[in-house]
């Protein structure tokens, strides 16, 4: 179904038969070289049997160089600590981490940790491979979609990065049967806490125009914006200013590449970005909406629900995306 979706709309996305994320020339378990074909989980590893582990996938930049790396590994090891997942010194996934970005080259470093075995006490077991990026389309369809599932605004629950993404996929295949690529997750309703920082509206001054389209479809509109199901979401309002979701705020999954936009927004474009906590007619009310992931970059959203967004040469996107890959060069 996604590969018709993307073939009707004019996409680069190949089969999902023979999607990149298949490929890899370089693995190792537990630090040990290890051919890819031969990767194995055992049925018994709790992490294959309930999703009780954790992961990262960290970009690759020409020359074999890791992005981010030390902002993926802060948040593996939250994640790790949550879950009370022993894992191996930072040093050591750091290298791991390096040796496969450089045998392979551009592309992206996937690390998984697992329970191991069925006893609590168990070692973990790490997984560590090269993958080439896959092929995007050069703009995002958009379904607004509720996420009773999410643990977003709940207080004192821990945002992991969880091998299991089942509810995720599903938000994905729900959004595809609807005619777009994607969802938008969405919250009815956040913990006192997040609410109190809301933020103002951009699209709700007294006076301001209402866009064509900008009603989402079932009433939607007042519920809160958190992600997509393994991409964050930003946008761009009529000042130019750049909006994201607060990640601390609604307790949402730190997105390592909202984190350097924030900083390539501020440091190089010389725009304004504010993380906050925003209601869905806030990002129907924006000039530019874009979604963003270590494996994606920046990408432009052409429609969420009924609507929709011209894509101009050399938006905010693209702009977005040329920032960051500065500042990460320079790290």
């Amino acid at each position: 179904m996604l590969a018709r979706v993307l073939v009707a709309r004019g996409c680069r996305q190949r089969p999902l038969s023979s999607l990149h994320r298949f490929v890899s020339t370089f693995a190792s378990v537990n630090g040990e070289r290890t051919d890819p074909r031969a990767l194995t989980v055992s049925a018994w590893d709790v992490s294959f049997q309930r999703g009780d582990g954790v992961f990262e996938v960290v970009r690759v930049l020409p020359g074999g160089k890791p992005r981010a790396l030390s902002l993926h590994l802060d948040r593996l090891e939250r994640s790790a600590d949550a879950i009370q997942l022993p894992l191996p010194p930072r040093e050591t996934l750091s290298d791991w981490c390096t040796a496969a970005a450089a045998d392979g080259g551009i592309g992206s470093v996937r690390l998984m940790a697992t329970k191991g075995a069925a006893e609590w006490d168990a070692p973990p077991t790490v997984f560590v491979m090269w993958q080439p990026l896959p092929s995007w389309p050069p703009s995002f369809s958009l379904q607004p979609a509720v996420a009773p599932w999410h643990a977003a605004g709940a207080d004192g629950w821990d945002a992991v990065k969880w091998l299991a993404y089942a509810p995720n996929l599903q938000s994905t295949r729900r959004a595809v049967a609807a005619g777009t690529l994607d969802a938008l997750l969405l919250l009815a309703m956040i913990s006192a806490s997040s609410q109190r920082g809301r933020s103002q509206s951009p699209g709700g001054a007294k006076g301001a125009a209402e866009p064509k389209g900008a009603q989402a479809d079932d009433g939607l509109e007042s519920l809160f914006v958190l992600d997509g199901p393994n991409f964050a979401v930003g946008w761009a309002d009529e000042s130019g200013a750049l909006h994201f979701p607060d990640w601390r705020q609604l307790g949402l999954l730190q997105s390592t590449t909202q984190a350097l936009a924030m900083r390539a927004s501020e440091t190089v474009l010389g725009r304004p970005a504010a993380e906050g906590v925003y209601q869905l007619s806030d990002v129907l009310h924006a000039s530019e909406v874009f979604v963003m992931s270590t494996t994606r970059g920046c990408i432009p959203v052409h429609a969420i629900g009924g609507r929709e967004w011209q894509i101009p040469p050399g938006g905010v996107a693209a702009q977005l995306e040329a920032a960051i890959e500065e500042v990460a060069a320079a790290e």
